[in-house]
């Protein structure tokens, strides 16, 4: 059993009495599976990162309607033949997954150095103050994986035969995932694997933006 000072002890117990510590369904008690961060709400991501789900359903009319304009215009002959509803919905995710990337390496990349020098303190028990940068990061990744499953959630009520539902599975097991980890404190943790999430998928983007098009020649480059 860790030994600790009194004042150890109190502010220990004091964490496991606050907002972090609370129970959570299919997860254990803490402090079994948690650690703890200090100041961490993690209900105060909510009211944002709703908010932000708004920005991102805009952003995907425009920028579907972007990348269709590009890709006509790429195309050339044979336009008719694309299924541009299906390449709108690919450049915005590709536009995302770049965007999301570049984020995190401009907004918390020096601190995610520290983390890969010493991945200890990915799990340390008891673990300092979010910041602002790691905080905004985790909010947007959030909005971001919200608004796709809510978007092709509704996909699939417009249209039974949707071909979304093994992505919907994809994008609701990834929110999953981010909520548990937000619970339980390890967002460092999370916001790690979602720069790793974000960064492999650019490539399986591009090879659908260019099977879209029909450009097999370049699939096979």
């Amino acid at each position: 059993m860790e030994a600790l000072s009194p004042t150890a002890r109190a502010r220990r117990e004091s964490l496991f009495a606050s907002h972090a510590a609370g129970g959570w369904w299919l997860m254990p008690p803490a402090p079994d599976g948690h650690c703890f961060v200090e100041g961490h709400d993690p209900f105060s991501f909510a009211a944002p990162a709703v908010g932000l789900m708004l920005a991102f359903a805009v952003a995907r009319r425009m920028l579907g309607r972007a990348g269709v304009a590009v890709g006509r215009a790429v195309r050339g002959q044979g336009a008719d033949q694309v299924d541009w509803s299906r390449f709108g919905d690919v450049s915005y995710f590709t536009v995302c997954h770049l965007a999301l990337s570049a984020l995190f390496v401009g907004a918390i990349g020096g601190e995610a150095l520290g983390w890969m020098a010493d991945t200890g303190v990915l799990w340390e028990y008891e673990q300092p103050r979010l910041s602002a940068g790691l905080y905004g990061y985790y909010v947007i990744e959030l909005a971001f994986t919200g608004e796709s499953c809510v978007h092709m959630l509704l996909s699939l009520a417009a249209d039974s035969s949707s071909r979304d539902v093994p992505m919907l599975i994809h994008h609701a097991a990834t929110l999953l995932v981010m909520l548990a980890a937000l619970r339980a404190g390890f967002v460092r943790v999370g916001a790690a694997v979602l720069f790793i999430h974000d960064a492999t998928d650019l490539p399986i983007d591009a090879t659908r933006l260019c099977q879209s098009l029909g450009w097999t020649r370049s699939l096979c480059a």
